[in-house]
């Protein structure tokens, strides 16, 4: 196939999406289209927005829950759903493949260690409403590692000094090992829509060729 267009396509996403997302989305269109020229800077959920509407990205990929912020309903933006994503609460195993620490058979008087996403980053935002599944049964927390990058959370929540939440594209490796054990229950989970995002109008060939391809 020939090259699909000489333009370079530049991105802004969320860590998660970046590592774990992007790169089989992208082989998966260059494959209809031929290879693109692509650009990814890293960065949250505002910047995101903020790159969109200055011009410095072609399109957003990031996460959209009811819990996050609503900004991109404005009218200014369109979006597509590129796939969706449980968020769930990973704990790691001991040797036998049981969670180190698991809620259902926590001790009343312990709080819980919590691996957490500050809470003014969009995945902070997400786990804030989830915790209060836990605080109206009287299950309380103690935050002992903040970090905003999913990855960052995992390796913490791996090394076994606490519990986090984590997109499943970022544990899928973990999970298949055992290393990981999702924890909690049903409403300690969210799901995530994945979106790609950019500004109403016409972009470049390479950017309407990626896009009608999504």
């Amino acid at each position: 196939m020939g090259r699909a267009g000489i333009e370079t396509i530049a991105f802004a996403g969320f860590h998660t999406i970046a590592l774990n997302i992007f790169p089989d989305l992208l082989a998966r269109i260059e494959m209809q289209t031929g290879p693109f020229i692509t650009r990814m800077h890293v960065t949250d959920f505002y910047e995101c927005v903020e790159s969109l509407t200055l011009g410095r990205c072609d399109i957003a990929l990031c996460y959209a829950h009811e819990f996050g912020p609503q900004v991109l309903h404005t009218g200014q933006f369109r979006s597509k759903l590129i796939q969706t994503e449980a968020f769930r609460l990973f704990s790691a195993t001991d040797h036998k493949g049981k969670a180190l620490i698991d809620p259902a058979s926590r001790s009343e008087a312990a709080d819980l260690p919590l691996i957490a996403y500050p809470s003014n980053c969009f995945l902070g935002r997400v786990q804030s409403q989830l915790l209060l599944s836990f605080q109206n049964k009287g299950i309380t927390f103690q935050t002992v590692y903040e970090n905003s990058m999913s990855e960052a959370v995992k390796r913490m929540v791996m090394s076994g000094k606490g519990i986090g939440w984590l997109p499943e594209s970022a544990v899928t490796r973990e999970l298949a090992t055992g290393e990981l054990k999702a924890v909690g229950n049903a409403a300690s989970r969210a799901t995530l829509e994945v979106l790609a995002i950019r500004k109403q109008g016409t972009g470049s060939a390479a950017v309407e060729t990626f896009w009608s391809h999504l």
